[in-house]
């Protein structure tokens, strides 16, 4: 089990340039060939996402308003703090529209064909705990205090799921991400 705190995430520039996000973990490290990357990207303005070909993009509003995205010309897809994530091709031609301000979203991009995954949100009450899947290969606060252990996680700290049996409880109410890859579909 690796933890990161908020502070240890990298910031990378988008591949158009027109924004940052904070790299989480990329798996293999330090690979631009990536299988995997999970980041939490700082969308300050309305405008274009990068084009990804061969990326499998997974996405959803981890803080502020909530977006909408216009995915290649379709009706605009509407997403805000708390609402299912939103799975799409990198290649798309997306655009997004802020609906109140900056916000926060978190992706999982997988590369087609040598991976598949998706990312699923967990509401805890307090007290409650929350265990990874086999599948998952990491887990984001976007809100509230978990315990690992004797360590406490508050938003956008991560944790890389390297064991099978992991507890995360609340110590308030909270809400976790779960990123899951695996095999190819």
């Amino acid at each position: 089990m690796e933890v990161q705190r908020r502070s240890q995430h990298r910031t990378r520039r988008w591949a158009n340039g027109l924004g940052t996000t904070a790299e989480v973990f990329v798996s293999p490290p330090g690979n631009a060939e990536f299988t995997w990357r999970l980041s939490i990207a700082s969308v300050a303005e309305n405008g274009p996402f990068s084009l990804l070909a061969g990326i499998d993009r997974h996405i959803l509003v981890a803080s502020g308003k909530g977006m909408r995205l216009s995915i290649n010309g379709a009706m605009p897809v509407e997403l805000g703090v708390g609402t299912p994530p939103l799975s799409f091709d990198g290649a798309s031609d997306t655009v997004c529209h802020l609906i109140d301000g900056p916000v926060q979203d978190l992706n999982l991009m997988v590369r087609r064909g040598v991976a598949s995954g998706g990312l699923r949100l967990v509401p805890l009450a307090i007290g409650e705990t929350a265990r990874p899947d086999a599948r998952d290969v990491a887990v984001v606060v976007l809100s509230g205090t978990v315990s690992l252990g004797d360590d406490h996680l508050v938003a956008f700290d991560a944790v890389r799921c390297t064991q099978p049996h992991i507890d995360l409880v609340a110590q308030d109410s909270a809400i976790l991400a779960f990123a899951a890859v695996g095999p190819p579909t």
